[in-house]
């Protein structure tokens, strides 16, 4: 096994000097030293990484946390739309990874079935009425109440859990395994909402792959 050496192990050993004389003295450093120790940082971080993991450390992504394969994916997908400026397409995959998200809690509780909402036709052509849409609403709300259920048990705040209201689009699949997708507010995001959105998506895989484990 090739034996490898940790690069700047000096400046590395005087910025641990600098951690020590504030962790355990109260010694703040000045502030260029401070700026001095983060580019220290930033060069051994990514040399090692080069060095030792074969990997741009520029390159890593928090996507590369997400357990889960297929999401892993999608998400990494919406990093790169993101990074051509493609806000729209990149909400269109953080859907999708949402929606997949709430497929791998159906063993907790299941998902709304879609024939539920089709009730509505059955009922308006039996009793020859228009305008009602009983089962529309109470699937509506039934799917809304599954999906606070799943983020509460995640930790999601009620603010990141709008935010994900307000911007992701109606995300559905057909049975052709195709994604449909409807956008359904006039509320345009910006990049950094996108990048809450994503982070918010990523720290819901963390947490549901702890419960289902």
């Amino acid at each position: 096994m090739e034996s490898k050496k940790l690069p700047f192990k000096a400046k590395i050993l005087e910025l641990n000097k600098a951690r020590v004389n504030f962790k355990h003295y109260g010694n703040l450093p000045d502030t260029s030293e401070a700026a001095k120790f983060q580019g220290y940082t930033e060069e051994f971080l990514r040399l090692s990484f080069t060095e030792f993991f074969n990997k741009d450390f520029d390159n890593i992504s928090l996507c590369e946390l997400i357990p889960f394969k297929d999401i892993r994916e999608v998400v990494i997908s919406s990093e790169k739309a993101f990074s051509e400026d493609r806000l729209d397409d990149c909400l269109c995959d953080l859907a999708k990874a949402n929606s997949m998200l709430l497929g791998k809690f159906s063993k907790f509780l299941p998902e709304v079935d879609h024939h539920l909402r089709d009730a509505d036709n059955i009922f308006a052509t039996r009793y020859n009425i228009s305008g009602v849409h009983i089962f529309g609403y109470l699937s509506k709300y039934l799917r809304a109440f599954r999906h606070v259920n799943f983020l509460a048990l995640c930790g999601v705040s009620m603010k990141e859990y709008l935010l994900m209201e307000q911007y992701l689009p109606y995300t559905y699949q057909t049975a052709d395994q195709r994604w449909h997708f409807r956008k359904t507010n006039t509320s345009k995001a910006t990049k950094d909402i996108s990048l809450k959105i994503k982070n918010c998506i990523i720290n819901l895989s963390l947490k549901l792959n702890e419960i289902i484990s």
